[in-house]
């Protein structure tokens, strides 16, 4: 009985403690809403002061075509328009001193805005603009008009990576686009297994054409070989256009010269002939090494006093022993 009576007490005295903290958080939020509308009004009024500013300084020139002012008025609108979602995006953050000193306070709260402001853009868009802008082609399957230009020059892990975390979370606006020159990228950590007989080549090997599908992404087959870094393009092999780019990302990999001043690519191509190949470029050691295996197996079936074949590897990293098991498996 002692003990209920205690239990009882104790219940009683918790809950005026409870309801004190409630009563403060609503006292906060009560006090918090004036301030947070003055500012909003200040925001408000500077927003308008803002567009009313550029309408008479730079709207003159077209105060003799109506027409044409009007669309500059509507264009203007817009932008004011966006500058002001950014400034409620920054109020609602905490502030411009906040997030000066916190930058990932801006990206802990969905931007809602963002996606309406980019709307309000397509609409300016020509009829015939829009349905490009909407095609998966172009956007991937968004009403969101292309705004930027994310390029990503070659297949490896990172780039695999990133195009796996777009899937999940694609950025409205940016269109993501990979330039390969091979359409199946391998997983290098799979290589030496491959090398040992324990995967096929197909097995270690990442199909691009449906991981970009899958993305959103477009996929251009081409070589980059040049980059026009002041007009911002990517120079592509074979006779097709360059590739403009906003932001641009480049995961080729390396190759290693053997050949005096011959470029790796170059070197990995005639290598197996030499009797050595380069583990870089990885898309296409796989081959590379059958038609080494293959001289070997025939070097060694020429007659029954043939020398026992050595294999020897360049580097004793982690990479380098691996394989050198995976080789004498």
């Amino acid at each position: 009985m002692p003990a209920a009576i205690g239990m009882t007490s104790g219940s009683t005295r918790a809950a005026p403690s409870r309801l004190s903290a409630a009563t403060a958080r609503l006292a906060g939020a009560a006090v918090g809403a004036p301030a947070y509308l003055a500012r909003r009004l200040l925001l408000e009024l500077g927003v308008a002061l803002l567009y009313a500013r550029h309408a008479l300084r730079d709207g003159w020139p077209f105060a003799s075509d109506p027409l044409r002012l009007l669309s500059w008025l509507n264009e203007l609108r817009v932008l004011v328009w966006l500058e002001r979602v950014r400034r409620i995006d920054v109020l609602d953050a905490g502030g411009e001193a906040a997030i000066a000193a916190d930058p990932s306070l801006m990206f802990a709260r969905p931007l809602s805005h963002l996606q309406q402001g980019l709307r309000e853009l397509h609409r300016l868009l020509p009829t015939w603009l829009r349905g490009r802008a909407a095609s998966p082609a172009m956007g991937g399957g968004s009403s969101v008009p292309v705004l930027k230009e994310l390029v990503l020059v070659g297949g490896g892990h990172s780039h695999v990576h990133v195009l796996r975390m777009w899937s999940m979370r694609p950025l409205p606006g940016v269109r993501l686009t990979l330039v390969t020159r091979d359409v199946e990228t391998p997983y290098s950590g799979m290589l030496p297994g491959h090398v040992a007989g324990s995967y096929t080549r197909k097995e270690c090997h990442l199909d691009l054409v449906k991981l970009a599908a899958f993305a959103g992404a477009r996929l251009v087959h081409a070589e980059a070989t040049g980059l026009d870094l002041l007009r911002k393009r990517v120079q592509l092999g074979g006779g097709r256009p360059a590739l403009r780019y906003d932001v641009l990302s480049i995961n080729i990999g390396c190759t290693p010269r053997l050949f005096g001043g011959e470029d790796g690519f170059e070197s990995a191509k005639r290598a197996p002939v030499a009797g050595v190949t380069p583990v870089k470029p990885i898309d296409g050691f796989g081959r590379r090494w059958d038609v080494l295996l293959a001289r070997t197996v025939a070097a060694a079936d020429d007659g029954s006093d043939a020398e026992p074949v050595e294999v020897a590897i360049v580097g004793g990293g982690g990479g380098g022993v691996e394989l050198a098991l995976a080789v004498r498996a």
